[in-house]
């Protein structure tokens, strides 16, 4: 008999983890049941691909378009490309933000950045937008600490 309370566990390579609990209850299979799951068409759409809008020298604004009206935040993930290391390290910011620009603070002087964002709504977070273009951090010898507003 199958019957019980079942973990699934999942954990990546930062050691990061998720797990889910369910109950199987195992009835007649001439049951009249009806099952429902979470529709990819449920979760929200890919934002547009992330623009940077304002850069300082530790600081980038990010904007993007998102068509729909239920958004209840954003996962914005980002790496960074000038790091003597040679492999990539995610960086992720969780925002309840519901509008589409988000500040970037504690970045590198003079670095380069690459950024993600994936909408969230009641049902999960959707698909990633595309990468964005190569963006690099301002240097702090040629400008102040207020923003670069680029047009």
């Amino acid at each position: 008999n199958d019957v019980g309370i079942y973990k699934c566990i999942a954990t990546n390579t930062n050691d990061d983890e998720t797990s889910w609990m369910a109950h199987l209850n195992v009835e007649d299979s001439r049951s009249n049941a009806i099952f429902h799951r979470v529709e990819r068409i449920d979760l929200p759409q890919a934002p547009t691909q992330p623009l940077a809008v304002a850069i300082n020298s530790n600081s980038i604004e990010l904007a993007w378009n998102y068509p729909s009206a239920d958004v209840q935040g954003y996962f914005i993930e980002y790496f960074h490309l000038n790091g003597d290391d040679k492999t990539i390290q995610w960086r992720r910011l969780y925002t309840t933000n519901k509008n589409s620009r988000q500040i970037i603070n504690d970045l590198k002087i003079s670095s380069t950045y690459q950024f993600l964002v994936r909408a969230r709504n009641s049902y999960g977070y959707g698909q990633p937008s595309l990468l964005s273009e190569l963006i690099e951090t301002r240097n702090e010898q040629q400008f102040t600490d207020d923003f670069i507003y680029l047009l």
